[in-house]
């Protein structure tokens, strides 16, 4: 399997020696280790499951790593054509309010990996879609099991 290099101006780093970078980090971290308390301990947990930061914030703290995230993401988007350009000179005032923005955010996973995740602030849409069309239909899990159940002594 080869590896894919990743030249700029931060250097010359590929994917794994990324998440050897940031387990070594926190190996370090880990030298100095105490018993903790369940608060304490569920602190952490909540912290290290929510967090994830918005793409500046993110550069900032994971650098290289964070960078090669955020390009990974964004070229999956891009090979999967998820985006159509559009001129924004050829669209109409109301065309540009109702236009999405993309929002990109950075995460530490327990790997050591740093994931980008791509999306959409769906806002400017809410305004304009009734709730009707915009709601899909869910079922409720009892309903289904009560129906399976109906299904099930009938056969």
């Amino acid at each position: 399997r080869t590896s894919v290099r990743y030249h700029d101006e931060y250097g010359n780093m590929n994917v794994q020696e990324c998440i050897q970078m940031n387990l070594d980090l926190n190996t370090e971290k880990a030298a100095n280790v105490r018993a903790y308390t369940d608060d304490e301990v569920e602190d952490y947990m909540i912290h290290v499951i929510m967090t994830q930061f918005l793409l500046k914030a993110g550069m900032k703290k994971f650098k290289e790593c964070g960078k090669l995230a955020a390009m990974k993401e964004l070229k999956q988007l891009h090979d999967m054509e998820t985006f159509v350009p559009v001129d924004g000179n050829a669209l109409t005032a109301k065309q540009r309010r109702m236009a999405l923005a993309s929002l990109m955010f950075l995460k530490e996973k327990r790997s050591g990996e740093i994931k980008g995740r791509a999306c959409v602030d769906g806002r400017p849409q809410r305004e304009t879609i009734p709730k009707e069309e915009a709601a899909s239909p869910t079922a409720a899990t009892e309903s289904v099991v009560i129906t399976s159940v109906i299904d099930a002594h009938k056969n």
